[in-house]
């Protein structure tokens, strides 16, 4: 056995029930509890920690232990603005859920007539929405990170709606996209674009550490998304499948641009991102999608 990390809730009946769950572990509660020392002092390996959803987390102090991360879901009848608090799902390897708790993926539901995508923007949101708008008689706006995702999340209520969640697998290319459009405006497939008046940028950590902010943010969002609606319908494509499959059904095409001479940098910036983030955020795009996949999000590449 080893040790367990509980990214919980923090609701009441929770620790008995995963206490349930593992029987041979001995529960040293939260932080607060005083009994963690007990981690260091032993050389048995079967404690569990909790780390509520509302506790900073101290990542390094985690990851030096031998321990299994797990993200616990005791309860989906929270306040829902509490939940949309919940910044753990990233962080967590396996995902633990309440046997009374259900997700139908919208099986149980009328036939959607509406859509709304979230997205990571710069991956092919307007190329699946050109697809999209064709099949449903309804849209909402698509979103990226609010920084109010209650708000967001409220209106996509509607049992009739699809959601479909779209994210790009290369992230080198998905970050130079979003940053030289950050500089320079975001653009698509029939804009008239003078690329002689693009603005050269320069990529280091600050440009890095906010785009590592925007990679965590969305995709725990997505968690508590699905968490919140468990009836409906959701849609996961991925940029490069949705592309690839897709292409017929639409005029709409990539954007012919060579993005290394918008980078002054490119050489040196992309070192850093290779040796800094891009394990990082791979970890959490697998986590993510993980739980994603338990709580039957379906993956396609069919629009």
């Amino acid at each position: 056995m080893t040790n367990l990390i509980c990214f919980t809730q923090d609701v009441p009946g929770e620790r008995n029930w995963i206490n349930h769950q593992f029987p041979s572990y001995q529960n040293l509660e939260t932080k607060s509890s005083g009994q963690w020392d007990k981690i260091n002092n032993s050389s048995e390996q079967n404690f569990i920690l909790e780390i509520p959803y509302c506790d900073p987390v101290d990542l390094d102090f985690i990851n030096q232990l031998p321990a299994k991360k797990i993200k616990t879901i005791y309860r989906r009848d929270i306040d829902p603005q509490r939940l949309f608090y919940d910044q753990n799902w990233t962080n967590a390897e396996q995902l633990l859920i309440n046997n009374n708790i259900k997700f139908s993926n919208g099986d149980l539901q009328k036939p959607v007539d509406a859509y709304m995508a979230f997205t990571f923007s710069r991956c092919g949101t307007t190329f699946a929405e050109s697809i999209l708008r064709k099949k449903y008689q309804r849209f909402l706006p698509h979103y990226g990170l609010d920084l109010h995702p209650w708000d967001m999340a409220k209106s996509c209520h509607d049992e009739n709606l699809l959601m479909c969640l779209i994210y790009r697998k290369d992230w080198w290319q998905w970050a130079l996209s979003y940053m030289i459009g950050q500089e320079n405006g975001y653009y698509h497939y029939n804009s008239q674009i003078d690329w002689d008046s693009f603005s050269c940028i320069s990529l280091g950590q600050e440009q890095f550490d906010w785009l590592d902010t925007m990679v965590y943010g969305i995709f725990n969002f997505w968690c508590n998304l699905r968490l919140y609606c468990p009836d409906h319908h959701i849609k996961l494509f991925v940029f490069e499948d949705v592309i690839q499959h897709n292409q017929e059904k639409t005029k709409h095409t990539k954007i012919p641009y060579d993005s290394t001479k918008f980078i002054s940098n490119y050489k040196e910036a992309k070192e850093l991102f290779e040796s800094r983030y891009l394990d990082r955020w791979q970890i959490m795009e697998k986590n993510a999608l993980a739980h994603l996949a338990k709580m039957k999000v379906e993956f396609t590449n069919i629009i």
